[in-house]
């Protein structure tokens, strides 16, 4: 990256780009995390609490279509602590002011579910945070163009460096600074690995998922209708 940015056009590019960055290291970090154990992450298992709560995030159907794509026998879970994730997501929101953003944001692993390394079949994975894009960036500024409205304030992007969507959707949190919820909106993303070719709608029902499950999680004040699924 060369220098700052300058000018709001500079500044929603060079967002676009810590985004996409985040994304790509995220799913690595988490990868690791699955194989050595990670902060956030549970006991893994095949019927434990971190299939269930994937349940609970992607939707039982499309948990169980993804335990059906990789193996007869499922496929291994591991997932965040989502009372972790509600509490620190919280406390940045409420710590959050516009004149003292650095554009730094903390991501948080909801869900894996499949078998990485060498021989794997693919996975599925759900990540959550504050996005550094803001809401009027993704309706008229420059990264517009790369953003589908899927509903009233959701908006979806199909990542360029994984396979998987990002949504983009407006989370009022009790006690924050005004415009917090389009100012810091909330950003949730699904991405994945040798499934969509066989079932091209799963990323998007997962993501759909994702995104009501974090809603409530957070409590988010405003209200948004998340369709059941989401394309780019």
């Amino acid at each position: 990256m060369s220098g700052s940015p300058s000018g709001p056009a500079g500044r929603a590019r060079d967002r676009g780009r810590r985004r996409r960055a985040a994304l790509v290291v995220s799913v690595l970090a988490f990868l690791s995390a699955c194989s050595g154990g990670g902060a956030e992450a549970g006991g893994g298992g095949e019927d434990g609490a971190e299939l269930a709560l994937c349940r609970e995030v992607f939707g039982e159907a499309n948990v169980a279509a993804v335990r059906t794509l990789l193996t007869a026998d499922g496929a291994p879970a591991e997932s965040g602590s989502p009372d972790r994730i509600r509490t620190r997501m919280s406390q940045q929101a409420r710590a959050w002011s516009a004149e003292t953003d650095k554009l730094r944001r903390d991501g948080h692993d909801l869900c894996f579910l499949g078998a990485p390394g060498v021989g794997s079949r693919g996975w599925l994975a759900g990540r959550v945070t504050w996005s550094t894009l803001t809401m009027d960036s993704v309706t008229t500024g420059p990264s517009a163009k790369d953003w589908r409205r899927a509903g009233d304030g959701v908006y979806v992007q199909r990542l360029k460096r994984q396979n998987g969507l990002a949504v983009l959707s407006p989370c009022r949190l009790t006690g924050t600074a005004k415009g917090q919820e389009r100012l810091l909106p909330l950003e949730v993303s699904v991405t994945e690995e040798g499934l969509s070719a066989t079932d091209p709608g799963l990323t998007g029902r997962s993501v759909s998922g994702l995104l009501a499950y974090t809603r409530e999680l957070l409590d988010c004040q405003n209200t948004v209708a998340v369709p059941d699924e989401l394309t780019a």
